[in-house]
């Protein structure tokens, strides 16, 4: 594991995380997506850069939920980043359950907006 991290070789990681005392450990094989998260986070916190955290998290196999952990910790005002990214959420929320699609319109986050005006998307945990 140790070295797939190094490496930023998620396959490697993969292989690591089926081992049974890594899945004894945890309690569970870790995915594809929390894989690419834990390697984003390490080399983001590693160089202290944005974009290098989110190299891994952008990632097609990673959910788009998960992107937002990047924009999260390196914010330069993470109160502020929260609560906007609650208000999208919110906003997302309550055009789905409302079948109102014009209210994804308010939401200021791109990727969210995208989401939310997809009708294939239904909850965030789809995005």
């Amino acid at each position: 594991m140790c070295k797939g991290t190094l490496e930023g070789d998620v396959a490697l990681m993969l292989k690591a995380a089926t081992y049974p005392d890594f899945k004894k450990e945890r309690g569970k094989v870790a995915s594809e997506a929390e894989l690419l998260t834990m390697l984003g986070v390490f080399w983001g916190f590693k160089t202290y850069n944005y974009i290098t955290c989110q190299k891994y998290i952008t990632d097609s196999r990673c959910p788009l939920y998960r992107q937002f952990v990047c924009q999260i910790l390196f914010a330069a005002d993470v109160e502020r980043e929260v609560e906007d990214l609650v208000r999208d959420f919110a906003i997302f929320n309550l055009a789905k359950n409302r079948n109102k699609a014009d209210l994804c319109n308010l939401i200021k986050n791109a990727k969210v907006k995208r989401a939310c005006l997809n009708p294939k998307i239904k909850q965030l945990n789809e995005m």
